[in-house]
């Protein structure tokens, strides 16, 4: 051979190998980049859209527990609706991705919507519960009113003796009924502020069972002293002279509207209770579903890869993006 053929072959050769290694090294970046465009796009906005899932719903747990505490409410319930909205728009964006298989998304809809309905479910037991407690109060309020004008009789019936100290006087010749009179004004507003004392420990999260004895307790105890002030003989006639008679019947009227208003109100209580328990199960439970989807989208990239590596190379390197049917099953 001679040289000028041998420095062809050798140079065609180098032509050859350059020509390879080049094409080889574009079908590898071209996998490469097509890969971090998978990664970077639809992986990567699935994974982001369950993450902020997972803080909207951690902001509406917030939002419920600052529900009961009375505060904020407006804010609450509008962060509880906002949220939801945001939920909603990162479902939509889970399915146009398509990373998750008409299994997989299923499993999440049907989860999501258990979440919801138990939020729904809480978010209505509070509104029964705050209008329940918002009647009893009112009710508590007209009963302080009323008994405000029960302890100026009873205040009277004491004061009048002023006028004539050194008037002898006994318990069976007046004295019982002066005091049945001042003494039943003043334990019906200890009884009122008893019960209103234990209905917001049992709101505060006390023991139930406890509460609800040491409440009705304290309505037996009111009404023992309304039934002490009812009394006829002197204690009527101490009413009638100091004008009090219409007041002790409206008192009497009022305490028995509210005691249904109080039984109402317990139990709006019991229920709204038992609807955050079972809020906060359902919750608890979608966050640590969304935690596990979050790991499993994790470990599907790296398979995704693999896969995607194996498939581009099979077909030479063609252009075009390959993903699979679902990252996660």
């Amino acid at each position: 051979m001679k040289l000028i053929q041998k420095l062809r072959y050798s140079f065609g050769l180098m032509v050859f190998l350059v020509l390879a290694a080049g094409t080889a090294g574009w079908i590898a970046f071209s996998r490469l980049g097509q890969s971090v465009d998978f990664i970077a796009g639809p992986a990567w906005a699935t994974a982001d859209a369950t993450m902020e899932s997972a803080i909207d719903i951690e902001a509406q747990m917030l939002a419920v527990r600052n529900l009961l505490s009375g505060r904020e409410e407006e804010a609450s319930l509008s962060q509880i609706t906002g949220r939801r909205r945001g939920i909603a728009a990162r479902l939509v964006v889970i399915r146009q991705h398509g990373l998750l298989d008409g299994k997989g998304l299923s499993d999440y809809e049907a989860r999501l919507k258990a979440y919801e309905t138990h939020l729904d479910g809480v978010v209505k037991a509070y509104g029964a519960f705050r209008d329940a407690r918002r009647d009893h109060t009112r009710s508590c309020d007209e009963l302080v009113r009323l008994g405000r004008r029960l302890e100026a009789v009873g205040d009277a019936v004491f004061e009048g003796l002023e006028a004539t100290p050194d008037l002898t006087m006994s318990w069976n010749t007046g004295l019982s009924g002066r005091w049945a009179v001042a003494d039943g004004a003043m334990e019906a507003n200890i009884g009122l502020l008893l019960e209103s004392y234990r209905l917001e420990r049992l709101f505060a999260g006390r023991v139930a069972a406890e509460e609800h004895k040491s409440i009705r307790e304290a309505v037996a105890f009111h009404e023992d002293a309304i039934n002490a002030m009812s009394g006829g003989g002197d204690v009527a006639r101490h009413f009638e002279e100091g004008k009090g008679t219409e007041d002790l019947k409206a008192y009497r009227a009022r305490f028995t509207r509210h005691k249904e208003l109080l039984d109402r109100l317990l139990t709006a209580f019991v229920a709204y209770a038992k609807a955050e328990e079972a809020y906060s199960r359902s919750a608890g439970s979608f966050l640590e579903y969304i935690e596990t989807l979050d790991q499993s989208i994790g470990d599907g990239v790296g398979r995704t890869r693999r896969m995607h590596s194996k498939e581009k190379w099979a077909r030479g390197g063609r252009n075009g993006t390959s993903r699979p049917k679902s990252l996660v099953s």
